[in-house]
């Protein structure tokens, strides 16, 4: 079988790396990967993820490239995982999937639900609702759901105290702390637990993206304008999908 390049996954595990494509495969490659810089040399870098995982086997079936035994059973295993995600999403629209159990002061609306289970299957939204039908609140039974704690939360310079008053309001039980400086400092001194919900605006973000690192596992972003990567040195916004084959 002809090989048109080669693929590996990098030493951290999160990025594909192919190299030495051919130039016609390198362009194919940019054009159906939106994300990778039109200027990228012998190496392509694309981001580890069950999405870019079915895409690349996808592209592998017309430009086959030489990958070690390990790497394609990432890449088999992760285009399985992406597939069911579909499914499951399918699922909570047409109304079969059952949200995960949330405890909350109270209660939240069908919509509300929906997003939770959203966020339960597939980690990660983006939430567009009107204005006035509760964002916020969605959020909140997303994260307030088990395993999901400590949460940052990043949003507007005036919103911090709306986010922890909306919190004590549904979910009292979780301790929040609004970062009060850029600068970091100890956020269990005196041996208080570390916060379960952490809030912040975008210009104290920057300084505190290496310390939180360790231990958020979710955040949440109230408004997208703000999240870059290179000020916040957190991760940046989801790759578009590449474009897909009937049946793929």
């Amino acid at each position: 079988m002809t090989s048109f390049g080669s693929l590996r996954i990098s030493e951290n595990g999160r990025e594909f790396v192919l190299s030495s494509c051919e130039p016609h495969v390198r362009t194919r490659i940019r054009r159906v990967f939106a994300r990778v810089s039109q200027r990228a040399g012998e190496e392509i870098l694309l981001h580890v993820s069950p999405e870019t995982c079915r895409d690349l086997l996808w592209f592998m079936e017309r430009y086959p490239l030489d990958v070690s035994r390990n790497d394609r059973k990432t890449l088999i295993e992760g285009a399985k995982e992406h597939r069911e995600t579909e499914t499951q999403v399918a699922a909570i629209r047409e109304g079969r999937y059952a949200p995960p159990q949330i405890d909350l002061a109270l209660p939240l609306r069908e919509y509300q639900k929906t997003a939770a289970a959203l966020l339960d299957v597939r980690r990660g939204y983006l939430l567009a609702d009107e204005l006035g039908l509760g964002k916020t609140v969605s959020a909140i039974g997303g994260i307030a759901a088990a395993g999901r704690l400590p949460v940052l939360v990043v949003t507007m310079t005036h919103l911090p105290s709306q986010w922890e008053r909306e919190i004590r309001r549904f979910a009292p039980d979780l301790s929040v702390h609004i970062l009060k400086s850029g600068k970091p400092y100890d956020l269990t001194k005196n041996g208080t637990p570390f916060p379960d919900v952490i809030v912040s605006n975008y210009h104290k973000l920057s300084g505190w993206a290496e310390r939180l690192a360790e231990h958020i596992r979710y955040s949440s972003s109230s408004s997208g304008r703000g999240f870059r990567t290179p000020r916040t040195g957190l991760p940046g916004p989801p790759s578009p999908s590449p474009k897909r084959r009937e049946g793929s």
